[in-house]
């Protein structure tokens, strides 16, 4: 496509300024972060927050990630966020080409993303259905980070039931918090 990184910054101040002119939310999203240039990342998110953005998505759009690849991006990426002085929150997007798309999130949450791709969420209901408490409770508590609303009704049960074991109502207790703001 010849886009040039003057380009790239170009375009991103023209339509975050845009969109913050007219007060409205916004996030922005690079496709295919984890196989850019650390260098490019850094210049590309932070024009993005120079110029207003305040929540900024970090993507592994073609699965190509491996857990500790997340996690040392989202790390460089709460860096780029931290020298920028401003509050943003990291978003991660990431996909199962390989199978690493729950890993990769679950990475991604340790490291510092405030919110995941909803997709995610699914399978990590089912995952509810363990009868191994510690397992449980781990799900719950990565749901919980997720900000995942959808499993709302799925942590009702574990957090009110007489036979859940307290670490599972604990872990209950803790997401529906997040989930309340």
């Amino acid at each position: 496509e010849e886009w040039t990184l003057d380009l790239m910054v170009r375009h991103i101040k023209e339509a975050v300024e845009l969109v913050v002119q007219n007060n409205l939310p916004n996030m922005f999203v690079t496709e295919d972060t984890t196989r850019a240039h650390p260098e490019t990342i850094r210049k590309l998110f932070t024009t993005a927050i120079e110029c207003g953005s305040r929540r900024i998505c970090v993507c592994d759009t073609v699965g190509h990630a491996t857990p500790e690849g997340v996690t040392a991006l989202i790390s460089f990426v709460k860096d780029v966020v931290q020298d920028s002085g401003e509050d943003v929150k990291i978003d991660w997007h990431g996909h199962k080409d390989r199978d690493l798309a729950i890993p990769n999130t679950i990475a991604a949450i340790r490291a510092g993303a405030v919110q995941i791709g909803g997709h995610l969420a699914a399978p990590l209901i089912g995952a509810l259905d363990t009868t191994d408490p510690a397992l449980k409770a781990h799900v719950i508590d990565i749901l919980g980070a997720m900000r995942a609303e959808s499993a709302l009704p799925f942590l009702l049960g574990p957090l009110h039931s007489p036979n859940s074991p307290p670490t599972v109502r604990q872990a209950a207790a803790r997401a529906l918090t997040l989930l309340a703001g």
